[in-house]
């Protein structure tokens, strides 16, 4: 396996060409995410979070998100894929021929990714308040609602809960590390669509540490994206999206590998009985 540096170097060299479709792409998908998202945002805070148009407008950003932005979103990063593996079709091209074609496969891969995150969110909000009743039990004799006047005690629970949500949240990062080549190897394997998400799991065995360090090298470039407003995004996402293609390319065929080593192995003791 490559380093982040070595793979971030793979992935300037398949966008030399290739740039503005990516930067294209990406704008389209900031796009679909804004107008799903903004008429429910400007309707919370222009109408207040409790009236009826509020709730309607959040059904359709839900909806929206599940079965457009998400599909979209996943035939995206898998154009990547195709264009380290020679595809003569631009990024913007392959991203609609796998949004219109597979539509229904990144479908349940993008609700799954999203169903998961939602659980495992509300599991760890809900761990989170234990925890620090807890700690406030232990430490004050329980936990009033007068000691949210309190600066002190405010600073204190709001901490606590931000440590507690941190460290619950590992596993959950963990995890999506885990299934994380899910959201290419659709392109490569017929599998159902829990067969897919346990073949993403052992491609992943001992690479977790690998593909978290890359996220991480990004890290500079995503304050940089910031400062500029947003717009460094639409060069970064490409950018992060072909070096996660190629980690997964090297992932693959590892995997690929190890399986034909272990076919051969039950072969030859097939042989010898």
């Amino acid at each position: 396996m490559k380093t982040a540096k070595e793979y971030r170097k793979q992935a300037i060299e398949t966008l030399r060409g290739n740039w503005k479709s990516g930067v294209i792409s990406c704008l389209i998908l900031g796009l679909i995410y804004a107008v799903f998202y903004a008429p429910s945002f400007i309707s919370a805070q222009v109408a207040g979070e409790s009236t009826t148009i509020t709730y309607v407008l959040m059904v359709v950003t839900l909806v929206g998100m599940c079965f457009v932005f998400f599909p979209f979103y996943i035939a995206n990063i898998t154009a990547y894929l195709r264009k380290i593996r020679g595809s003569e079709h631009s990024i913007l091209e392959d991203t609609r021929d796998i949004f219109v074609n597979r539509f229904k496969r990144i479908l349940e891969i993008g609700l799954f990714y999203f169903c998961t995150a939602i659980c495992m969110a509300i599991v760890a909000s809900i761990l989170a308040t234990a925890i620090v009743i807890a700690v406030f039990t232990a430490t004050h004799g329980g936990l009033d609602i007068s000691m949210l006047k309190t600066p002190e005690s405010l600073a204190m629970i709001t901490a606590t809960i931000c440590i507690a949500v941190i460290v619950l949240m590992i596993p959950v990062y963990i995890y999506y590390l885990a299934i994380s080549p899910a959201f290419w190897a659709h392109e490569d394997y017929t599998d159902s669509f829990y067969d897919l998400i346990k073949r993403s799991r052992y491609m992943m065995r001992g690479h977790k540490w690998q593909l978290f360090c890359l996220y991480l090298s990004f890290i500079g470039w995503m304050f940089l994206g910031i400062l500029t407003l947003g717009i460094g995004y639409l060069w970064l996402m490409p950018y992060t999206f072909a070096s996660l293609a190629h980690f997964y390319e090297d992932v693959r065929m590892e995997y690929e590998e190890n399986v034909n080593e272990n076919e051969n192995e039950d072969e030859n003791e097939n042989e010898n009985v």
